[in-house]
């Protein structure tokens, strides 16, 4: 009966830290993080890791389920920003596509460049609850400024060539 039972408990002990361990694929949807210990609180998951490829990529950062935590995020010692400040008004989510959509949620996107190794760091700024939870993702594309300005006059002068009269 003693032996079941500690052969259970370890069992459990390396499931348990079996788990994400911050390690992110670009492109693997929403990963979640949670801190605790009030503001200024890191994410227990820190630090999120994934090389960006060649042509860049977006992380989106977002709060979910209680809303008015406020983010800052961090690649590597160098801090990208502030997710906005918003009041606690908003209906309770585990959705981060919802909450990602909806303004009175914080979160924001940061545009990354490609062929990096990346350590994402995200510690809590306004956290009215003590602790909580957010969502991340990574997805691929970050279109660069020239790449949408000259897609844009292309179709610009496509559409001047069509009102050409012959």
């Amino acid at each position: 009966m003693l032996r079941t039972f500690f052969v259970v408990l370890i069992a459990l002990l390396l499931c348990a830290g079996a788990g994400w361990a911050g390690a992110i694929t670009v492109g693997g949807g929403w990963y979640a993080f949670n801190w605790g210990s009030g503001a200024s609180a890191p994410a227990a998951e820190n630090p999120f890791t994934f090389t960006t490829p060649p042509e860049g990529a977006t992380l989106k950062v977002t709060d979910a389920y209680m809303a008015g935590d406020q983010f800052e995020v961090f690649r590597d010692a160098t801090s990208l920003g502030l997710t906005p400040w918003v009041s606690q008004t908003a209906d309770w989510t585990d959705d981060p596509d919802v909450a990602y959509s909806d303004p009175s949620w914080s979160h924001r996107a940061w545009g990354l460049p490609g062929g990096d190794t990346v350590n994402i760091n995200i510690y809590t700024v306004t956290n009215p609850y003590g602790y909580g939870t957010g969502y991340l993702r990574v997805d691929a594309g970050v279109p660069e400024p020239g790449t949408v300005l000259l897609l844009g006059a292309g179709l610009l002068a496509l559409a001047a060539i069509r009102r050409r009269p012959n």
